[in-house]
Parts: structure tokens; sequence; C-alpha cells
């Protein structure tokens, strides 16, 4: 679809997001000149950068030539100082600032937590069999009735009497919600999210404990992030335009491995066009979660080191996104 517009301006369909493929007379991905230097743009994912390092990112050989040639032309370098991405490799070292991870009591809900209950508690045993740390199963509550205990969350939810694992959510010391989880692996409805505060725009788990002065890990799973050091997970996809303060300036956003998620890559997608750090898995974890890569006999060590060495952002995160959704 690529066409000249006039002597500095060209279009295409846009091989970034794909945006053209239900419509293939679009084309919304732009090339064109500013000052002297010539920039590329799409308007339908908002990908920008200069024409250098896109060639450079999308082929070795034809960036050559281009470089080249803007070497005989005496053009190296020109007025292509302006990009729209960070393309440095992410720094994970320590922030300057600091302060004091706050330690809370153990919340008062009405049930008793998955530590206080029995080695062969049915719940107790399904978090051994998933492999969960028992260093964390004071995080996690049951409800015998889910029904009942709902309704001290939310009135008006009618929801069936079934035992659950109760997932809290806390922000600035008070219950906010809950992530419900069903023990029933035929179960219709496995997680059920409920709210006490309608205006929560978005919920997140794990925030009373982390350290925002380190780097933070944000995973889909509330219990795929008890696998990892200074992690929370989000309670649904979707637009993460504001985030809270608790995950610093730069957290990184390992979501699950599945590609063929629309909703998921969609995600992606719009982290990236809001210039978040995300981890694009290698195609040598074949697992789709976390907690399914434990199970499959990957440490947690070796996991949290891949998501660091997998971390990025800017042009070369949409091009290792790309590359991902084709294995």
């Amino acid at each position: 679809g690529f066409k000249w517009k006039s002597s500095n301006l060209a279009s295409c369909r846009c091989m970034i997001c794909g945006d053209s493929k239900r419509n293939k007379s679009k084309t919304r991905f732009y090339f064109y000149e500013k000052k002297g230097g010539f920039f590329v743009k799409c308007h339908n994912c908002d990908f920008g950068t200069t024409l250098s390092k896109f060639l450079e990112q999308l082929d070795r050989p034809v960036f050559e030539q281009y470089t080249l040639e803007k070497y005989r032309e005496g053009t190296t370098g020109r007025n292509e100082s302006e990009p729209e991405y960070r393309f440095e490799q992410p720094k994970f070292g320590e922030r300057k600032t600091s302060t004091a991870v706050i330690k809370r009591e153990p919340l008062s809900i009405g049930l008793s937590s998955l530590s206080e209950l029995q080695e062969d508690h049915p719940a107790v045993v399904f978090l051994l069999r998933r492999q969960i740390p028992r260093d964390k199963h004071h995080l996690l509550y049951f409800a015998p009735n889910f029904s009942e205990w709902a309704k001290t969350i939310d009135p008006d939810k009618q929801l069936g009497k079934e035992p659950r694992l109760i997932i809290p959510i806390v922000h600035e010391g008070r219950l906010i919600g809950a992530n419900c989880r069903s023990f029933d692996p035929k179960s219709t409805s496995r997680y059920i999210t409920l709210r006490k505060e309608k205006s929560e725009e978005r919920m997140w788990f794990g925030l009373d404990r982390v350290d925002s002065t380190r780097p933070v890990v944000v995973v889909e799973g509330p219990l795929d992030s008890l696998f990892i050091p200074n992690a929370v997970a989000i309670i649904g996809l979707g637009k993460c335009v504001t985030l809270p303060k608790e995950l610093g300036s730069d957290p990184i956003f390992a979501l699950d491995n599945e590609p063929r998620n629309r909703e998921l890559v969609k995600t992606m997608q719009e982290l990236l066009a809001n210039k978040r750090t995300i981890c694009v898995w290698p195609n040598t974890v074949a697992e789709k979660d976390i907690n399914e890569m434990i199970l499959a006999g990957t440490s947690a060590e070796t996991i949290h080191k891949t998501i660091m060495e997998n971390a990025c952002y800017g042009a070369s995160a949409v091009f290792k996104l790309m590359r991902w959704r084709r294995c």
C-alpha cells in the first residue's frame, strides 16, 4: 500500500498495529519530512520515530544502505533527533529516593486466612498443589459460604453459596474489593471480582506491599504475583493511562504469554503507546502464565530474571511484540 503523496510525504498500511487488515484501502502509516530530516508516524497506534531508527529495526541491510547514502550526501544525523519513543534499554538499578514499605496488620474481614487453617484443609491443599509460597498464605482467605460473605462487600450481589478462595484488594489501608476464585475447575465463573468502592477505576492486588523505590513488576493473576518479588497484579485488562503512585515511575508489565489473545495484545499495544515498559516473553517460554511456569519446573528466580532481561519499551518493544505475535 506504499505510495508517495508528494516529494516529502508518503503513506502505507501500518505494519506495527495491523490497522488495515479489515480495510485494505486504509494507509495511516506516514513517512514525512520535518526540518530536513525524515520521520515515520502511524495515525492509528501513535507509533513514531526517526526513519533511521525505524529502518534499523525493520531491515538491517536497508538501514546500512540508507546510512551509507546519507554519509555520501553529508547528511548523516541531520535533524533526526526528535524521536517520540525512548530507545535506550531500561535500567533497573536502585532509585535515589527511598521510602520504607508500610507493614500492615492482618485484615479483619470476617474470614480465616489460609495460614490459620490445617495442612489437610482443602483450600490449603489447593495452594500447595499450585506451589503457592507458604509465606504468602496469610494474604489469602477462605470463605466457606461465598454468598453470605460477598454481601458484606456488595449487598446487591446475588451469588452462589459454594466455598471460594478470597484474595483481598487493599489500597491505602482500606479494603476496596476482592478477587474470588472458585475451587471447582469446571466452574463457569472461576473468578468473580467484588468492588466495595464503585469509584475505583481499576483495582490492583499487592499495592500495600510493594516498594516503589525498586522495580515493580505488574502481572495479570494475583496468584502469579506471589512468586515474583515486588510484584502486583492488575485485576482485569484494559487501559492503564493513570497508574497508582505505589508502582513507581516505570513499572514492568509482565502480562500473560498468550500471543493469540487479542485483548491482551491490544492492552500491550496501548501500554507502549503510553510509553510504558513491557516484558515480551521469549519463544523459549511455552507456558501461558507464571504459575504454569512454576508447575513446569521453572524456578521463581529464573522467571524473575527472564522478566528483567526481556523488559523493553519504545520501538524495540514494538518490533519484539510483532515477532511474539507471529510465533
